[in-house]
């Protein structure tokens, strides 16, 4: 029990860690400079720079097989002998020299100084290839941040709508408006926004912290990258992948180097041959010796003839290697031919599909500002609005993940043909991304604006004659077309609202937005005096000013009959 609040606090800790690193800012580094400055410290690149590295020394090794071997020995000894019954005390140093060199080994050096040539070929081809993948893994983590940023933003913006609904339903509930199960079922969607916003943020923290580990560098100055993919059609892209990949030009580089191996099985499977020529430089023996060699000069010709069967073995074995990266080319070529052509086709359907996910985003936020407008009338429910703005988080958050793919998948396919890290030397720039061309300002008067209790206020105010109320719904400004300017307007008003007996009632109200960010209110207006009676259709359009809406044109228009009476 006593290590609950310890985990408990970690988890806290942990999660705001997260949080934090959710939340840092991405400005402007493009995407070429992230995989320069990352790319000669990737392990793999690291790994395949050494192996270029060995192989030049392997062929080096097999450079020198042709020159011959020279050894200079030395030797000083003392002894005790015994010559003629008499012991002594000898000393003898004696220097020799010899200088050997391969005749003939079955043609074995030739082979295994081509094997080491064909080794280093392969090994190049794999150092581009290894590059080629660390910048693809780069470009994905880096693309995979933005997409998850991207997601991150949807998400604060659904809260901020459920919100700012929220407090809209609150004021309609306190007015007794609607029923409290309204407050409490956008209660429970704000909560659901906030518990995806949470997730969302926790997966982008990991996504940033992949990056950090992959590149060394904090994902803080990222933009969306524009990275031409390669032209052509799916069979055009699968020949030249087959002829520029990176990867396959190093495995036919190993089948080859396999071809010459067969060649050195079998040149150290025949007689060896081998020259010698060694000479006695001095020699000096104290007390001299009877007779002893004190120069000499002696040439040789060794042949050694291998038996067993190590040898046939050897040619066996270089023969099925040979076998197996034959198999391993084709292997790769099919492997790269299925993966161009996928990924090709993926990126089709991906740019096929991007009007319509745009379109779909657009017009999820015409919903809810249609959604919005009646909901203020009192004709579209509350369900109806919070899922308008769900479908377009969604709608929204998918047009951000097919650029992405797209993105990724052009990222993917230079990858292949061995092309991407120059491509992103030679041929970046800034992408252009719909989902930010088709932003809408915010519309931040319009959910706060209730058509319906701003008519009845309106017709309140009328109908209790209190003009300084009533005169504060239209424009300062504001310009009758019956009257010639607007003094001459609020005479006619106060007078007319100072008689006794008036009554003003509005029904069926119905709202629209019309041009300049203007909302037009359309009701039944129903007009009761002593005098005079009359119904109506009212129009009132109106415009934001300072903190709310006011009235800035008025007309009415004659109820039409109904043709079934």
């Amino acid at each position: 029990m006593s290590d609950l609040p310890t985990t408990t606090a970690g988890r806290r800790l942990l999660l705001g860690l997260a949080l934090g690193i959710a939340t840092l800012p991405l400005s402007a580094a493009p995407l070429p400079e992230v995989v320069r400055t990352a790319l000669d410290g990737q392990p793999e690149v690291l790994a395949a720079e050494a192996r270029v590295r060995a192989n030049r020394a392997i062929e080096t090794q097999a450079r020198s097989a042709f020159f011959p071997d020279l050894s200079l020995s030395w030797s000083d000894t003392d002894r005790r002998d015994e010559q003629l019954g008499t012991a002594l005390d000898r000393s003898a140093r004696r220097t020799e020299a010899a200088l050997r060199w391969n005749v003939f080994r079955g043609n074995a050096d030739v082979s295994r100084r081509r094997e080491a040539r064909a080794g280093r070929s392969a090994a190049q081809a794999g150092l581009i290839e290894a590059r080629e993948a660390a910048a693809e893994s780069i470009s994905l983590a880096y693309l995979d941040v933005l997409r998850l940023d991207d997601e991150a933003t949807r998400s604060r913006e659904l809260v901020d709508a459920y919100r700012q609904l929220a407090e809209q339903v609150a004021l309609r509930v306190e007015a007794g408006r609607i029923s409290r199960a309204d407050l409490a079922r956008i209660d429970t969607d704000l909560l659901a926004a906030r518990a995806r916003n949470a997730d969302v943020l926790t997966r982008l923290a990991d996504a940033k912290y992949r990056f950090l580990r992959t590149t060394g560098q904090s994902p803080t100055d990222l933009e969306f990258p524009a990275i031409d993919g390669p032209q052509g059609e799916p069979g055009e892209l699968v020949a030249s992948a087959e002829r520029s990949s990176p990867a396959l030009a190093a495995a036919r580089a190993r089948a080859e180097a396999r071809q010459f191996g067969i060649g050195v099985a079998r040149g150290e499977a025949l007689p060896r041959v081998d020259l010698e020529l060694r000479r006695r430089l001095s020699a000096d023996i104290d007390p001299a010796e009877v007779s002893d060699t004190v120069d000499s000069t002696q040439l040789a010709i060794s042949v050694d003839i291998p038996l067993g069967g190590a040898s046939l073995a050897r040619i066996d074995e270089a023969l099925e290697r040979r076998q197996e990266a034959e198999a391993e080319v084709e292997r790769l070529r099919r492997q790269i031919g299925t993966e161009v052509n996928l990924l090709y086709r993926q990126l089709v359907d991906a740019r096929d599909n991007l009007p319509l996910l745009t379109e779909r985003a657009q017009a999820s936020r015409r919903l809810i500002d249609a959604y919005a407008l009646q909901f203020d009338a009192g004709r579209r429910s509350l369900t109806d609005l919070a899922n308008a703005h769900a479908d377009e988080f969604s709608a929204r958050t998918e047009l951000s993940a097919a650029e992405h793919r797209i993105a990724s998948l052009q990222a993917s396919l230079l990858a292949r043909v061995g092309q991407l890290t120059g491509r992103l030397r030679d041929g970046y720039h800034t992408g252009q991304r719909v989902v930010l061309q088709d932003e809408m300002p915010a519309q931040a008067p319009f959910p706060t604006f209730d058509a319906a209790a701003a008519v009845d206020a309106w017709a309140a105010a009328w109908s209790a004659g209190d003009y300084p109320r009533y005169r504060a719904f239209y424009a300062p400004d504001f310009q009758s077309g019956s009257h010639a300017g607007t003094a001459r307007w609020e005479a006619e008003r106060r007078v007319r609202l100072g008689r006794s007996g008036i009554r003003v009632r509005a029904s069926e109200p119905g709202i629209e937005r019309i041009a300049d960010g203007r909302l037009r209110t359309r009701f039944i207006q129903h007009y009761d005096s002593p005098q005079y009676s009359d119904t109506v259709i009212k129009i009132l359009d109106w415009a934001p000013h300072d903190q709310g809406w006011v009235i800035v044109a008025e007309r009415a228009e004659a109820v039409m009959p109904d043709p079934e009476r």
